[in-house]
């Protein structure tokens, strides 16, 4: 089939989506939304809000009652949310990063990890630190004029004639998440282990979360959509004979959370594919990383605002309206 979609002007965008049934107090206003944000961006968030024929296929009309309010405050809470994603996730990195470099060249040369002996299976690493180093302005061991980091120009003027790659802990400094990620996932058992010990869950559970988060991450860079997306790979959990907590079940007679007693018929206390699991996890390792941060609170707050506008909270995953009241996210302790 032959895509036929025209150009439409911003007024025309406008007059479309009135005719679809959205309801707009001031046509101006609208047209000024869509000056700012694309229809087809915006388009994300009143697709949950179209109507559905006998057979449950979408239609192009939205469902009654539909405002143009609604739909830019899910906009809004989206783009907040990304915002504490973001610091949070800065925070997780810098974390990792500090405990792999330390621990990695506590038993190997700052040096070693440009050799591809010491990452056999992990396919492309040179490319991707000599991507690195190209985007920071280094190449073949010397700077070039798009550096401006002085402190690898100092490097360079004064270690070039015996090094051509930074030492570990400077290089940790320009590289992405991506990179640390990876990095994570074949250093030796023995560096997963201990940080995964440090905070209190197993490397395969701890590799499983920082894939989740970098994918997390990279939407939160290219202004994706969090709020209703489904993520392809979910994140593992931790056994619950360890944290119980994680598939705590919230009885409605009882008014509180309840942790399992058995294995019998338990289940994660949100959908793992879904955007609540990822904000457990960050507020998890969060207290485990900094045990005063602020960032549960503000995330709360967010929720607060937005209270009463209407948003599709249980489309992120929450099972409940009461996840604050969750073990993980009031303790966030070994023994839950």
């Amino acid at each position: 089939m032959q895509y036929t979609k025209p150009h439409l002007s911003f007024e025309d965008q406008a007059d479309r989506l009135i005719q679809r049934g959205l309801i707009v107090r001031d046509k101006q206003q609208l047209i000024q939304i869509l000056k700012q944000v694309s229809y087809y961006r915006l388009s994300a968030y009143w697709y949950p809000f179209r109507e559905k024929d006998e057979q449950g296929k979408i239609k192009d009309n939205l469902c009654t009652e539909i405002t143009l309010e609604r739909v830019w405050d899910h906009y809004r809470f989206d783009r907040r949310l990304r915002v504490l994603f973001v610091d949070a996730i800065k925070r997780i990195e810098i974390a990792l990063r500090t405990q792999l470099v330390y621990l990695y060249t506590e038993k190997h040369s700052p040096f070693d990890y440009v050799k591809p002996s010491s990452f056999p299976t992990w396919k492309y690493c040179e490319d991707k630190i000599k991507k690195i180093e190209e985007q920071a302005g280094i190449k073949n061991g010397s700077c070039t004029e798009r550096c401006r980091h002085e402190c690898i120009k100092h490097f360079f003027k004064k270690y070039g004639d015996s090094h051509q790659h930074l030492p570990l802990w400077m290089f940790s400094e320009i590289s992405d998440f991506g990179f640390t990620s990876l990095f994570f996932e074949h250093a030796g058992r023995d560096i997963q282990t201990e940080i995964a010990k440090e905070w209190a869950v197993t490397p395969e559970v701890l590799r499983s979360w920082m894939r989740s988060l970098n994918t997390l991450r990279n939407t939160c860079a290219h202004h994706g959509r969090l709020w209703n997306n489904v993520w392809g790979t979910p994140p593992k959990l931790p056994p619950w004979h360890s944290q119980r907590g994680w598939y705590a079940r919230y009885s409605l007679e009882k008014r509180q959370w309840i942790l399992p007693q058995n294995n019998k018929s338990i289940q994660p206390s949100f959908a793992q594919d879904r955007t609540a699991m990822l904000l457990f996890i960050c507020r998890y390792l969060l207290k485990k990383i900094i045990p005063c941060t602020e960032w549960p609170k503000r995330m709360e707050n967010l929720f607060s605002d937005f209270s009463n506008k209407g948003i599709d909270f249980p489309n992120m995953g929450f099972s409940n309206s009461e996840w604050q009241k969750h073990p993980i996210w009031k303790n966030s302790i070994t023994s839950i």
